[in-house]
């Protein structure tokens, strides 16, 4: 979920976001998008504000929000498109100002014209984004290489020409996330989400179910210093989803016993089973199992879940090597506790201390607030450039980020 959400956010801000009257803006959204997102600025002033001063001006880099042509009354929509692309479509109430801030930009070295299409002006941003944009509606997306500005400035002015049964306006995605009242909200295939996330969000699911088919619906807030995302795994598929529901009912209300234990790691997943249950659960989980194999398990992880009975929590450190480092540590159903790692060198007593553990009580708090929970710790993640954009991205919108705290609904 995580780089998802990243590089759409991202892609908003590197953009220089901007939007349109009404809600025709909204056709240009590319159809088959594998992950969409609100943002409706307007509300976001509530939100913890970045050390730079107002939210807003910090996203938009204008001391004068009315001189950027942006309609802020109306929601900007992030996206991963079925492509790969990330992008951002937003709405646009006067023209004239927009194309005078892109000069502006331009003289600064920021952003660079290209000939126009159908009428559609064109520009490259930061080297690497294409934006098209006309007097209701601003599209962006990218990352591009120069070799492929051409063709995708094609598809882009088709784009632009869509109407709303040609865009997204009409899919169950997007009418999903109109459903959630949140100021940012995202809704995404696990197709969209790195491995490891994709694996845990199809716990439950039917084995022959695919990551198209499973769906995370998430609305998110800042609490104390930590971006709380509260979500949701469906599919709109009847069938998995009612499997999705009724697996979803193993995970038993968590008793936070290894909350002050977390260690330092990119991700850490914590639920409360019996582990009979959950065996069966894992059995159907080809994407759990794939991560497995991939970091190299060396214990039966299968026999061990049938030992659980109460909290548990899985740690994967992507930081630690080329390879994914898994760490377990359970409650065993007499009282003990079991702990295994993917690293023979580890112990538990070092691999789950408290004195070490990097999260507030707030923090450990958050993660016991429902039946299965997740904490991301950014400066953690393994991939070093995307966690630099990550909080070069957040810290605009959300102030000091390091935390993302994810509660299941």
């Amino acid at each position: 979920m995580l780089r998802t959400i990243f590089y759409l956010i991202g892609a908003a801000c590197l953009m220089l976001l901007t939007s349109c009257t009404g809600e025709t803006y909204q056709n240009a959204i590319p159809r088959g998008c594998t992950a969409l997102m609100s943002a409706d600025l307007s509300a976001t002033e509530n939100l913890k504000e970045a050390d730079g001063g107002n939210l807003l001006k910090s996203v938009f880099a204008l001391e004068d929000l009315s001189q950027s042509g942006i309609d802020l009354s109306q929601k900007l929509f992030l996206f991963e498109s079925a492509d790969g692309y990330f992008g951002m479509v937003a709405a646009v109430d006067k023209e004239k100002v927009l194309r005078q801030w892109m000069t502006d930009l331009g003289e600064k070295g920021t952003v660079s014209p290209l000939p126009d299409r159908k009428g559609k002006h064109f520009c490259v941003v930061s080297d690497a984004w294409l934006m098209a944009y006309d007097a209701d509606k601003m599209l962006v997306m990218g990352p591009v290489v120069p070799a492929s500005q051409g063709e995708l400035s094609l598809q882009m002015a088709r784009y632009m020409e869509q109407d709303e049964h040609q865009g997204m306006n009409e899919t169950p995605l997007m009418k999903r996330l109109s459903e959630l009242t949140s100021p940012l909200a995202l809704v995404a295939q696990t197709a969209a989400l790195p491995e490891s996330l994709a694996a845990i969000f199809a716990i439950g699911a039917p084995k022959d179910a695919d990551a198209s088919q499973i769906v995370v619906a998430a609305e998110m807030e800042v609490t104390e210093g930590t971006l709380v995302v509260k979500g949701e795994t469906f599919s709109f598929n009847k069938s998995i989803d009612a499997q999705l529901k009724k697996s979803q009912q193993a995970f038993r209300p968590l008793k936070g016993v290894f909350a002050s234990r977390i260690p330092l790691a990119s991700l850490a997943w914590m639920a409360n089973v019996e582990g009979g249950t959950f065996y069966e659960m894992l059995q159907q989980d080809k994407a759990l199992k794939g991560l497995l194999t991939g970091a190299n398990v060396s214990f039966d992880f299968n026999k061990v879940v049938g030992d659980i009975n109460g909290d548990m929590v899985v740690v994967v450190d992507s930081a630690a090597a080329a390879k994914p480092r898994i760490t377990m540590l359970a409650q065993r159903a007499d009282g003990t506790e079991y702990f295994a790692s993917t690293d023979a060198s580890l112990k538990a007593a070092t691999a789950f201390d408290s004195a070490a553990s990097p999260l507030s009580a707030s923090q450990q708090s958050m993660l016991q607030a429902s039946r299965c929970s997740m904490v991301v710790q950014l400066a953690q993640m393994g991939n070093e450039k995307v966690a630099g954009v990550v909080k070069t991205v957040l810290r605009p919108l959300f102030g000091d980020i390091d935390t993302i705290v994810y509660i299941m609904k």
